[in-house]
């Protein structure tokens, strides 16, 4: 919209930040999709968009153009093409958009067809739109998205695929690469509208109904135990030798820890012995627990390397932890499982922490080198700083030699 989509700079920039502001009011996460400097960007803040849509001269980037931009450290502004490519890098299944590309009406002397078209038959994702623009041929448009084996459907009590300015004109369990097309027509008081942005809040409003109702499907699958994305990707269209971006494996090195929390009740609390009453909550932690935790979550498929104790606390971890892939866990039988005991005034402040992470010290170079294939195939590597020193030099080695992208959570104990 910024660089795109509407006329005005000013509305342009307006009217994103309503849009975002719709998806929000939905439960859902905007992620605006555009190129800045040189990086393809999948969520942009506020300023940002500001920044383009107050006169920042941003190129209408379609497939083709994103490694010309991305070399050159230029903007641009994505089609739906360059933004179905973002979003699926992204783990992205739908976004919203105004109207896509087409084939246009003298396409037997020019064979001018959007590279939408093309996108939407080798890349899974949905796109939300309001049809395609009314200037292009709609009927050869749709027997195109045909051909490509695309899904098109209308949003609504009609069967008429409308044509952006006006109301009328399974995949993933198949593991299909094509994506799919929703049209949603126009609201009848704004048809016709110049600027097109009644159609976009629309557009956005559709798309986080579908987004929430794909979230809620997805969750129900990942607790039945299947994958929450299901998508491959073929060698006819990517290279052979890239892996599936969703299909690889992210490995978390890092603590599993049982956290308590003590809270003081009173206010006057003195250090006599005395016993006094509060509140005491127990729940799982450990910083590459955590951060395992919220990639499975995700649907991202995780690995977690860590350490388990031989007590009471084992089988509540394993449980608790069984959406992530625990396989390689050392159990420690001389052991006893991470702890941390925060103790809280009655303000809810932090007085003293309490750790018992001995076990931490076991994820050592000697039970990650007997991983080392398992951390070889990752697509990245994430650890904390809570294990050893050489334990941290060691994965950095491996994923230098390995060219694996690697990253630290520094949570270091005081």
């Amino acid at each position: 919209m910024d660089a795109t989509g509407v006329k005005e700079k000013t509305a342009g920039f307006q009217t994103a930040l309503e849009v975002e502001q719709i998806v929000r009011s939905y439960g859902c996460v905007p992620a605006t999709v555009a190129i800045i400097s040189g990086k393809l960007c999948v969520g942009i803040s506020s300023s940002q968009i500001e920044w383009l849509g107050s006169g920042a001269k941003a190129i209408k980037a379609s497939r083709r153009d994103l490694s010309f931009l991305i070399s050159q450290g230029l903007h641009g502004g994505t089609t739906v093409s360059a933004t179905m490519i973002a979003a699926y890098l992204a783990g992205i299944s739908l976004f919203a958009t105004g109207g896509i590309g087409g084939v246009h009406k003298d396409v037997n002397n020019t064979f001018d067809i959007s590279a939408d078209l093309r996108e939407l038959g080798r890349t899974p994702v949905a796109v939300v739109s309001a049809g395609i623009k009314s200037i292009l041929d709609i009927p050869r448009t749709l027997e195109y998205l045909e051909t490509e084996g695309v899904g098109v459907y209308t949003y609504g009590p009609t069967t008429d695929f409308p044509s952006f300015f006006t109301r009328k004109t399974m995949g993933h369990k198949l593991q299909l690469t094509s994506g799919n097309l929703i049209a949603v027509p126009v609201p009848t008081e704004h048809e016709a509208d110049p600027e097109n942005i009644a159609l976009i809040k629309n557009n956005a409003m559709v798309a986080s109904q579908i987004a929430v109702a794909l979230s809620g499907l997805q969750k129900g699958r990942a607790h039945q135990g299947q994958s929450a994305r299901s998508f491959s990707t073929t060698s006819r269209y990517y290279n052979k030798n890239q892996r599936d971006h969703h299909t690889q494996q992210v490995v978390v090195i890092g603590g599993i820890n049982i956290d308590i929390t003590a809270s003081f009740c009173d206010s006057h609390v003195l250090p006599n012995g005395d016993t006094y009453p509060g509140s005491i909550r127990q729940s799982l932690g450990g910083v590459g627990r955590n951060i395992a935790d919220g990639l499975a979550r995700l649907g991202q498929n995780t690995v977690l390397l860590s350490t388990i104790g031989h007590d009471s606390y084992s089988n509540l971890l394993e449980v608790e932890c069984s959406h992530m892939d625990l396989s390689h866990t050392l159990r420690c039988n001389d052991y006893s499982s991470a702890i941390y005991c925060a103790i809280l005034n009655h303000e809810g402040a932090l007085i003293n922490g309490i750790s018992d992470f001995d076990i931490h010290k076991k994820i050592d170079r000697d039970y990650l080198s007997k991983h080392e294939d398992v951390i070889c195939r990752a697509a990245l590597v994430i650890f904390d700083g809570n294990i050893p020193a050489d334990s941290m030099a060691y994965l950095t080695d491996i994923c230098y030699q390995h060219s694996i992208p690697n990253s630290i959570e520094t949570n270091p104990l005081k």
